[in-house]
């Protein structure tokens, strides 16, 4: 049976992530009027992003690659949120955004702290 190694397949993932985040942003370069397509470009960005620390873990050290993560899964979930909305043609309100960003912001730091939330 063929078998990747853990970071062949971390690798791919991203790779993968990041051409279709390529995708996203041409076609909505092409069309702005199609807003879940910007939305979605950045929440595939940002799963590269995540992706890329997973990748970089052994360097970057397990404390900062942890807040990394934390930051570009809520940037990856918040802006996938955001195309759902707009994709429904609904409005997306941009403090929604930013107060969950807040929010994450203060989790990384407690984590950071080492503050036991629950």
């Amino acid at each position: 049976m063929f078998q990747l190694s853990l970071p062949t397949a971390i690798l791919s993932v991203a790779l993968g992530s990041a051409l279709l985040a390529a995708i996203l942003t041409y076609l909505y370069r092409g069309s702005r009027s199609q807003a879940v397509l910007g939305w979605w470009a950045g929440a595939t960005a940002a799963h590269t992003a995540y992706m890329a620390v997973q990748l970089a873990a052994p360097w970057l050290g397990p404390d900062l690659a942890q807040r990394l993560e934390h930051l570009a899964l809520f940037a990856g979930a918040a802006l996938t949120f955001a195309g759902a909305r707009a994709f429904t043609g609904a409005n997306v309100p941009r403090r929604w955004l930013w107060a969950g960003f807040a929010v994450t912001l203060a989790y990384v730091a407690a984590a950071t702290a080492r503050v036991r939330l629950l």
